[in-house]
């Protein structure tokens, strides 16, 4: 058993990808590329990344749509990686979810010192494969749509669930009401 975070590298152009891999395996992290919206999703299920490096522009969905479905039930750490420089663009990625956005060109060392920035934070937050959340006392299962604090349950409706889950996701955020 390993105990490298692993990296699901989402990101089309076949060289970046593979050069973005190899760069993150040599920084001691285990990685998955894929190509595409689709498969970015469901490797998002089977290989239980600990975190996601994301590019805006990808085919079928587009990155910012795979950010907002996976928002929808995890709170696993998304890094956006995109050539789009526009302030509209970060802030269209940031507000769909994503934790932290760079634009290309790139340092990879800075890179690398973002991604173990964020991973660093989000083990605040601890997650079982994305189906369970806990934040102080306070511990919810997305699956079961169970929330406890100090290990004893609590009644919640379906909106104070979501707003819990919503809250333990960006933990150290400021949010809005959608």
């Amino acid at each position: 058993m390993t105990d490298r975070k692993k990296i699901l590298v989402v990101e089309d152009d076949h060289f970046m990808n593979e050069s973005l891999c190899i760069f993150l395996g040599n920084a001691g992290y285990d990685t998955l590329g894929v190509f595409d919206g689709r498969s970015a999703l469901r490797e998002f299920e089977n290989y239980k990344p600990d975190l996601i490096m994301l590019d805006v522009m990808i085919p079928e969905p587009n990155g910012i749509e795979v950010c907002e479905r996976i928002r929808e039930t995890s709170g696993v750490p998304i890094f956006m990686l995109t050539a789009l420089t526009d302030k509209e663009d970060e802030l269209r990625g940031l507000y769909a979810g994503a934790d932290d956005y760079i634009t290309k060109p790139f340092s990879m060392q800075v890179l690398i010192a973002r991604i173990n920035a964020l991973t660093r934070r989000s083990s605040s937050v601890s997650s079982d494969n994305g189906s369970m959340l806990s934040l102080g006392p306070v511990t919810i299962d997305l699956n079961e749509h169970q929330a406890s604090v100090d290990g004893k349950p609590i009644q919640l409706t379906i909106t104070e669930f979501r707003v819990l889950a919503a809250l333990l996701n960006n933990s150290g955020k400021v949010l809005s009401r959608p």
